[in-house]
Order: C-alpha cells, then structure tokens, then sequence
C-alpha cells in the first residue's frame, strides 16, 4: 500500500493527527507556564514583594553583614540558595538598596521557575504531559504563598517535584544522563537541611530510590546506583533532621509547630477541597478502563481544587496579607504530595492523562495567577508608599497604634522598624531617615530594642543614614 511521504506504514494519517493535536497541546500548555511563571517572579521583584512579612528584618540582617545569614539549622541550605544572588551582588560591589533588592527577591522568587525548567529537563519525552499537572501546582503555589516566601517552604517543595520527577517520570534509567544523575545527587544533598515538611517528603523518595534499584538496578550505571542510594539515605537522613526539629529542638516556636500545621490543615476550607479532589481523582482512576472520560474529569478536578484551595484562603484571611501567605505555607507540603498520588494512580499505560484536558484548567489557572501577582503587587506598592507618608514628616520614634496604619491589613507588626528603613532607602534615596515606626505594643516578640538605635543594622556603606535619638543609659 502506497503511504504518505514520513509517514509510517502502519499508520494512517487520520491517527497521526490526534498525535500532532496532542504534541501541539502540550508545546502550547508548557509555553503558558514558563511564561506564566517567569512573569510572575518579574512581577514580584520589580513590586519588592520580598520585603513582606518577615522579608525585610532578614534582608537587612545579609546587606548588613554582607554575606549568608542562617538562622536556622534544619534550613540552612535553603538559606544558601535563596540568598545566594544576593550575597553575590554584595561581593561584585553593588550598594544600591533598591537593585540589592530585585537580587533578593531573584534568590526567593526564582524557585518556581527553576523548578518547573529542570522537571522539563528530568522528565522523559512520553511523560511529559504530567508537566501541565506540575505547572498547575506551581501556580497554585505562586499565588498563595510568595508574599512569605522566606519560610523556604517553596525551597522545599522544588526539590521535592525535581526528586520525585527523576525517580518516577524518568523510566527507564538507562536514558539518564551523568549531568542528570549528578544534579539529582546536588538535589538530594540540598534537601538535608530544607524545611520540616521532608519529615513527609524524604521517607517517599527513600522508598522510591529503593524500589529503583529492586527493579532496574541491573540496568542502571555505576554513578546511577551510587546517587539512587544516596537519594535514599538523604530522604531518611532529612527525615531525622525535621523530625529533631519539630519535636526536640529547644526553641519555643517549634514547640506547637506540628499542632499548628493540622490545625491549619483542618481550618482551611480551600484544603479541605484539595483533599475531597484528590479522593475524587483516586475513585476516577480506579474505574479503569471501564470509563475513558475519567482523564479529563480527573484534570478538570484537579485545576478547580487548587483554584479552590487558594480562593478559599483568599476569603478566609480576607486581603492580600502576610498572614495568607503564613497560613498558606501548608500547601507546600499538600500540593506535592497530592501531585505524587496523581502520578501514582494515572502513571501506567492508557490512564496518562491527555494534554488537550489540561490545557484549559492550566490556561485558566495561569491568567488567574497572573491576574493575582498584578494585583498583589500593586497593592504592596501602595501600602508601602502609605508608609513612608506616615513617616515623612514626623521625627524619632513612631508607635504604631498611633497612626491610622495599625489596621492595614499588610501589617506584620516585629517588622515595621526594618521595613520603615527600607522604604525609605528605597522610595526616598539619599535622605536621611529621621523616622522608624515602632511595632505593635504587647507583641510576644521582638527581634530586638526597636528603641535603640545602636541595635539597628549597620548601612553606612549604603548611603542610608538614621537620624533618631539616641536611648538615654
């Protein structure tokens, strides 16, 4: 039989089609997310999204010393990669608060988008579709967590989606190159000291990395088996480390933290949606084959739970705040795993999932991300520039409750006197600053004497100056 020209003998044209319309989905939904991502994070650096919460005492603390601050143990490595562009920009000379800025929030905001470029570059070429179902969950993340971003929690969950891409969308690992083996190997060494939530993630990629070497251990490389093992020993390794500092560490804050992570769990109406998804994907995948139409009810489930999840802590908390984005911070550990499960239920043969039923969710999804990052931005922007109103032209010390900011709902109270400092370098360069907004008071902590000028950071070398009265001994 004559056939087409490239075209296979076996195959009609009417087939090849639905293949191209599937290969031209999957361009166009992959497209949508790394521009949708690489946006958002410009989005947040050029509105110094970075200084929210608990962003600008740290930001401070690295200009200041002019190198890595850590501050905790079990996150250290965390610290390194978010402060990393930072720290370097301080090293080649660059004094400029506002650009030191676009620096840091490049260190804090650049995880979502490394994240979904190196799982692109994990996953193999017939699995690529469960990149939509990755970008769906990245954006989920961007919108309710990047105004606290300094958790690392984000951190976290990157390396968790690039472990978990390598160890089960990567099959089989004879295709896998050394350059590949080697960055699972960086990756797994990063997450020892990330973020608590491995006390969950590190014993799933323990167990996934062992039942690799059961099955193609034979087929895998020399370097292959070493970093499979090493992905192993990480994951139990990682799992002490959180489990030492959520339950024995003798810091106060961790002595409710995992009360405080099921008591937000079981608040959040948005969660409880994601969880009733993930339960409805498991029943529509179990069905079979006895039901094909499962696949997209499966994608559409999915998209409207994150939309859900994050529209429900949206109308919980109310506004655009801090506290959204620390009550949010459990997604991190929600989202991954819910999108292990999907994976796990949806892997084999005819039940992976059709990139045409995801483009639309991602689409949707996308422009509400962005939609958010804009409107998020511009309302930071406006509530910084009512800050440095209030302290234009008043002098010394400035309590809070005496000015009409202290129910704006974008103040986290320990970090007024820091974020005073830095929106006036930014917004006012080369004035001195004669006025510091002090916290709340009654607040249960306190970084420091906010009173106190000879507490504060040391600038000089940043042309920011204070002029404020000094404590009397």
């Amino acid at each position: 039989m004559r056939t087409l020209p490239d075209q296979p003998a076996n195959e009609s044209p009417a087939a090849a089609t639905p293949a191209a319309t599937e290969s031209t989905a999957l361009a166009v939904g992959v497209s949508l997310i790394a521009f949708s991502l690489g946006v958002g994070a410009l989005l947040q650096i050029a509105t110094w999204r970075c200084m929210q919460a608990d962003g600008a005492p740290f930001f401070l603390n690295v200009v200041s010393h002019q190198g890595y601050e850590t501050w905790d143990y079990p996150r250290q490595f965390a610290h390194y990669l978010t402060q990393g562009p930072l720290v370097l920009a301080l090293r080649l000379g660059l004094r400029r608060l506002d650009l030191l800025a676009g620096f840091y929030g490049l260190g804090l905001y650049g995880s979502s988008v490394l994240c979904f470029a190196g799982c692109a570059w994990l996953v193999a070429k017939h699995k690529r579709a469960y990149l939509l179902a990755l970008g769906l969950c990245l954006a989920c993340l961007s919108v309710t967590t990047s105004s606290f971003v300094i958790s690392e929690s984000s951190v976290a969950s990157a390396l968790f989606f690039l472990l978990f891409t390598l160890l089960t969308l990567r099959l089989p690992y004879a295709c896998v190159s050394p350059l590949q083996w080697l960055a699972a190997a960086l990756g797994a060494t990063l997450s020892l000291r990330a973020y608590e939530f491995f006390l969950f993630f590190g014993p799933l990629l323990s167990f996934l990395s062992g039942r690799a070497l059961r099955r193609q251990g034979r087929e895998v490389t020399l370097l292959g088996r070493i970093t499979l093992r090493w992905i192993a020993v990480c994951g139990l390794w990682s799992a002490k480390i959180a489990c030492e500092a959520m339950f024995f560490s003798p810091r106060s804050l961790r002595a409710a933290h995992v009360g405080d992570i099921f008591s937000r769990l079981l608040a959040a109406p948005g969660l409880i949606t994601l969880i009733v998804a993930t339960l409805l994907i498991l029943a529509l995948a179990g069905l079979g084959r006895l039901w094909a139409p499962r696949q997209n009810l499966a994608a559409w489930t999915l998209a409207a739970a994150l939309l859900g999840a994050a529209l429900g802590l949206m109308s919980e908390v109310g506004s655009m705040t801090g506290k959204l984005a620390y009550d949010a911070r459990i997604l991190h550990a929600a989202l991954p795993l819910s999108f292990a499960l999907l994976v796990f239920v949806t892997h084999r043969g005819p039940r992976l999932p059709s990139p045409r039923s995801w483009l639309m969710p991602v689409a949707l999804l996308l422009c509400y991300n962005l939609t958010w990052q804009a409107a998020a931005g511009m309302q930071w922007g406006r509530y910084l520039q009512r800050l440095d109103d209030t302290l234009v032209e008043r002098r010394g010390f400035v309590r809070l409750q005496d000015t009409q900011l202290q129910q704006d709902p974008f103040i986290w109270s320990w970090c007024m006197p820091q974020l005073s400092i830095v929106a006036a370098a930014v917004l006012r360069p080369q004035q001195p600053i004669d006025a510091i907004m002090l916290p709340r008071g009654g607040d249960a902590y306190q970084a420091f004497d906010p009173e106190d000028v000879d507490a504060y950071p040391t600038l000089s070398a940043f042309n920011v100056r204070l002029r404020l009265p000094r404590k009397s001994k």
